[in-house]
């Protein structure tokens, strides 16, 4: 890159409405074009330029004209190719043979996540034998709320009490349920 069109993209880049104007196009036409980054370079430089050798009335005006001219040559010029098919993105394994490219479904297992969060709330109903305070301290641990102190300073809040007797009935509540899942194993 030369040193002159890094001025350019200085000058350019001072102004916060400039930068928020290249970043909205660049996020509008980022699938039409193959390299954003170059589109942003052109934006940022061809509005320096303007900004430096030209009498400038408005900074946004001028820089709404450039990025709009800027946005219809690069999607022009360099546009993204055409996906042909998915067979077009195979690739080849170690050996130089064919491999075929693979869409996972992510909505497959659907059932065994079904199953498994039934088995969670059916372990804290287990384990809360009807005891809110239990349920939300479980609830709370399968989250990944592992912080003694956060949670006994929200059981506070949320029951009333010490947030100290809340941490010592957490701790020995934990003790208690480590021994009923070892027992119903």
């Amino acid at each position: 890159m030369k040193f002159d069109n890094l001025i350019f993209v200085e000058e350019a880049m001072r102004f916060p409405e400039v930068v928020k104007l290249v970043r909205d196009a660049s996020e509008r036409i980022w699938y039409k074009v193959n390299d954003v980054t170059s589109f942003e370079h052109t934006c940022y430089r061809n509005i320096g330029i303007a900004l430096v050798n030209e009498n400038v009335r408005s900074v946004g005006g001028i820089a709404t004209r450039i990025i709009a001219r800027a946005e219809k040559w690069h999607i022009k010029n360099r546009g993204a190719e055409p996906l042909e098919s998915i067979q077009s993105l195979a690739g080849l394994d170690e050996e130089g043979c064919e491999q075929p490219f693979e869409i996972k479904d992510v909505l497959a297992n659907v059932e065994s996540t079904v199953i498994d969060s039934q088995s969670v709330n059916e372990k804290i109903a287990f384990l809360a034998e009807g005891d809110s305070r239990k349920e939300f301290v479980l609830r709370h641990w399968t989250n990944g709320g592992y912080n003694d102190k956060e949670l006994s300073n929200v059981l506070a809040n949320v029951f009333g009490g010490k947030s100290s007797s809340h941490r010592r009935f957490i701790q020995r509540f934990r003790i208690e349920c480590q021994k009923r899942l070892a027992n119903a194993v």
